[in-house]
C-alpha cells in the first residue's frame, strides 16, 4: 500500500499539537517543540484521544445537549477528513472508550434502562451503563459516516471501566469523584499505514566543539587523544550522521568508533579512506610580507609568555581591594607567603614581595579561606574569644556576608588568570603554525597544491601510515541507532600539531511504516 501524505488541514482532528505545513513529505525535517523531528509519515501512531463525556448525569446514558454538540462536531471534521481521495485504500479504526462511577443503580432505574437486576448495584450495574453511554456515541457516528457515504471507518465496541471511588451517600450522586469518573473518549486509528515520528539527537542542533587533546608523537600512535577517542554524548533520537572534517592546517585522519564500527575519513567524492589535507591560498607577496610580521610578532609573543612562566609559574596572585583588605584580617589574615614579582625588571620593582605587604591573595590562600569559612552564615558568625567578628567591626549581617561574596568573585579571578594564560598561549600555536604552513605552501611549494600534498603524504608514510592524503575535506556517515549514544572520536596528526573543526548533518534514517 502507498504510503499517505496529509495535509495540515486534515490533520485537524488528528492532533493539536503537530503542526506540519502542506509541503511537508516524508522524510522531510520539522521543528516541534523545539526538537529536530524527522516524518516518516503524515498520521502519528498515538492519536490522541478527544473527550466527548463528563456530561452525562448519574443514571441516564442519553448525551447532553454539550455532549451532543461535541460529537456532532467531531463526526463533521471526520467526514470531512476521511472523504479525502489519499485515504480511500485506508482502513481506520474509531475507538471509544469510558468510564462509569459507582453511584448505586437501584432495580427500578436498572429495569427501566433494560439493565440486568443480577448486576450488582456498584459495578455491574453501572459497568452496562457505560456500555450504553457509548452505544449512544458509537451510534451517533456510525450513522453519520453512513449517511456521508463513508465506508472505509469501523467503530468497534466500545471498552468501558467503573471507577475506583467507592459510593459514598453523604457525598452525593452528582459529587465530582462521581461525575469525573463519567466520561467517554473518542480516539481514531489508521489501520493501514500510520504517522511515526522519530526524533533527531540533539547532537544534530547544537555545534560541534573539539576537546582540546595532548601532543601527537610516535609514542602514542601520533593519537591526539587517549584511547579510543574523545567521547561524546550524541542524545536520545536516531538518524543518519555525518561529520565534515577541516584540518585547518596540517593533515589530519579523523577516526569514528560507534556501536562496534570504525569509521575513517573519506574524501565525499572518491570514497577512499584517509587523511585530510587542509586548504591553501596562494598569496602575493605583499601578502606574504603581512604574514612574516604577524607571525613574527606572534612567536616573540609566545616566547615572552613562556619565558615568564618559567620564571613566575602560571599563577597570578590578585589584589583584594581596599574594603575587602580592610576587614578580612579580622576573620582570616591575608599570606605573608613571598612570591616572585611579575615584570620586576621592566617596572624597576624587587624580585619579590610578600602578598600581604601589596594586598593580594594567591589561590592557595583561597583555598585555605574557604576550608574556614564554607559557607555566608559561618562566615558571619564567626566568633573570637566569645566576641563576634562582625559586630566588633560595626558591620551588618548583609555587609558581612557581601564580604564574603566579594572574596569568592576575588578567587574566581585568581582562578581565570592562569587559564586565560594557557588560552592566549595555544591561540599563539594554533595561529603560528597555521601562518607557517601558508608560508611553507607559498614559498617552498610557489603556491602548487599538488607539490605541497606530494611533501606531506611522504611524511605520512615515514611516520607509518599507509593511508594517503585524501583530499582537501573528508567526511563520515554512519547511522545513529536507537538506545546507543555515545561515539568515540580520534585524531591521527604525524606532522605536529593540530588544529581542526567538524560541522555536523544529520537526516533522518530511511523507514518504513
Amino acid at each position: 500500500m502507498s504510503k499517505i501524505l496529509i495535509t495540515e488541514e486534515q490533520l485537524e482532528i488528528l492532533t493539536e499539537f503537530v503542526l506540519i505545513n502542506e509541503q511537508s513529505s516524508i522524510g522531510d525535517i520539522v521543528v516541534i517543540d523545539g526538537k529536530r523531528e524527522k516524518i516518516i509519515d503524515l498520521i502519528q501512531r498515538n492519536l490522541p484521544k478527544q473527550n466527548i463525556g463528563q456530561k452525562f448525569a448519574s443514571g441516564t446514558y442519553q448525551l447532553s445537549k454539550d455532549s451532543k454538540t461535541k460529537t456532532e462536531a467531531l463526526l463533521q471534521k471526520m467526514i470531512k477528513f476521511f472523504k479525502m481521495a489519499e485515504l480511500q485504500n485506508t482502513t481506520f479504526n474509531v475507538t471509544l472508550d469510558g468510564g462509569a462511577s459507582q453511584v448505586p443503580l437501584g432495580d427500578n432505574l436498572a429495569k427501566k434502562l433494560g439493565i440486568n437486576l443480577s448486576l450488582d448495584l456498584f459495578v455491574g450495574r453501572n459497568k452496562e451503563l457505560g456500555k450504553k453511554r457509548a452505544q449512544a456515541i458509537q451510534k451517533l457516528l456510525r450513522d453519520g459516516l453512513k449517511s456521508a457515504g463513508i465506508t472505509n471507518v469501523t467503530i468497534p465496541e466500545p471498552t468501558v471501566i467503573v471507577g475506583k471511588t467507592k459510593w459514598d451517600k453523604n457525598k452525593g450522586a452528582n459529587h465530582k469523584d462521581y461525575t469525573d469518573e463519567q466520561f467517554m473518549n473518542v480516539s481514531v486509528e489508521a489501520s493501514g499505514t500510520k504517522v511515526v515520528k522519530e526524533q533527531l539527537p540533539d547532537f544534530c542542533s547544537t555545534p560541534f566543539k573539539p576537546k582540546k587533546g595532548t601532543q601527537a608523537s610516535k609514542n602514542n600512535g601520533y593519537k591526539v587523544y587517549q584511547g579510543e577517542g574523545m567521547d561524546v554524548d550524541m542524545g536520545e533520537g536516531t538518524g543518519q550522521i555525518t561529520l565534515k572534517f577541516d584540518a585547518l592546517d596540517l593533515p589530519d585522519m579523523f577516526e569514528i568508533s560507534y556501536n562496534g564500527q570504525i569509521y575513517r575519513s573519506k574524501n565525499p567524492t572518491t570514497q577512499e579512506e584517509g587523511f585530510v589535507s587542509a586548504q591553501f591560498t596562494k598569496l602575493t607577496d605583499e601578502q606574504m610580507t603581512s604574514l612574516e610580521v604577524t607571525t613574527n610578532k606572534n612567536k616573540k609573543s609566545l616566547a615572552d609568555l613562556e619565558a615568564n612562566i618559567e620564571k613566575y609559574g602560571y599563577e597570578r596572585p590578585v589584589k583584594v581591594g581596599r574594603y575587602v583588605d580592610k576587614y578580612i584580617s579580622k576573620w582570616f589574615p591575608l599570606s605573608d607567603r613571598v612570591v616572585k614579582n611579575y615584570n620586576w625588571e621592566e617596572k624597576g620593582e624587587m624580585e619579590t614581595y610578600k602578598l600581604d605587604a601589596n594586598g593580594e591573595a594567591d589561590i592557595q590562600w583561597f583555598e585555605e579561606f574557604f576550608k574556614k569559612f564554607p559557607t555566608e552564615k559561618g562566615f558571619e558568625r564567626f566568633e573570637v574569644d566569645g566576641k563576634k567578628v562582625r559586630k566588633s567591626l560595626g558591620l551588618k549581617k548583609e555587609q558581612a556576608r557581601q564580604l564574603w561574596r566579594s572574596v569568592v568573585q576575588k578567587q574566581k579571578s585568581a582562578q581565570n588568570k592562569p587559564k586565560k594564560v594557557k588560552q592566549t598561549m595555544e591561540k599563539l600555536r594554533a595561529s603560528i603554525t597555521k601562518t607557517s604552513v601558508d608560508l611553507e605552501y607559498n614559498k617552498k611549494y610557489s603556491g602548487n597544491y599538488t607539490a605541497f600534498i606530494k611533501e606531506m603524504d611522504a611524511r605520512i608514510k615515514a611516520a607509518g601510515f599507509s593511508e594517503s592524503i585524501v583530499g582537501p575535506n573528508g567526511e563520515i556517515t554512519f547511522n545513529k541507532v536507537s538506545g546507543v549514544n555515545n561515539m568515540s572520536l580520534q585524531v591521527y596528526a604525524p606532522i605536529g600539531g593540530t588544529v581542526w573543526n567538524a560541522k555536523v548533518g544529520c537526516k533522518a534514517l530511511a523507514q518504513t511504516a
